[in-house]
C-alpha cells in the first residue's frame, strides 16, 4: 500500500475537526495539520494553555554550552549559558469529549518525566 491509502484508511476526520474546533473555540491557532489530520500544531499565549489543560507550567532555561563543543569538558568547567526559555507541565488534562479524539499532546511535559495524559 502507498502511503496515501494508508493514511485514508487511518484518517480520522471527525478527530481533526473536534480538536481543531476546540483548540480555535477556546484561543488557540492551529497553524499546521499533516496530510493526514493525524498531527496538528497550534499557537496559543501561555495563560490559554494553561486553561485549555488545566496545567501549571515551569520555566527551564535551554543550555547552550560556551566555546568548545565537547559537552564533557562543558559540566567540568560549568561554561553554559541559557540560550532559550522552556516551558514544561508535569501533567496536564484534556476535557473528557475529547479522550475518543486525542491521543496525546506533545511538547507539554518531559518525556522522562513520568507525566500522563489525564481525562
Amino acid at each position: 500500500m502507498s502511503f496515501e491509502e494508508i493514511g485514508i484508511l487511518i484518517s480520522n476526520r471527525r478527530a481533526t475537526i473536534a480538536v481543531s474546533e476546540w483548540l480555535e473555540n477556546n484561543g488557540a491557532v492551529v497553524t499546521w495539520q499533516s496530510m493526514h489530520g493525524e498531527y496538528l500544531k497550534a499557537t496559543a499565549s501561555l495563560s490559554i494553555w494553561s486553561g485549555l489543560f488545566n496545567a501549571t507550567f515551569h520555566e527551564w532555561d535551554d543550555l547552550e554550552h560556551e566555546g568548545d563543543q565537547n559537552h564533557d569538558d562543558a559540566k567540568n568547567t560549568g561554561k553554559f549559558k541559557a540560550k532559550s526559555k522552556i516551558y514544561l507541565a508535569s501533567e496536564y488534562y484534556v476535557p473528557t469529549f475529547l479522550s475518543p479524539h486525542l491521543a496525546a499532546v506533545l511538547n507539554i511535559v518531559q518525556v522522562d518525566s513520568g507525566a500522563s495524559i489525564l481525562f
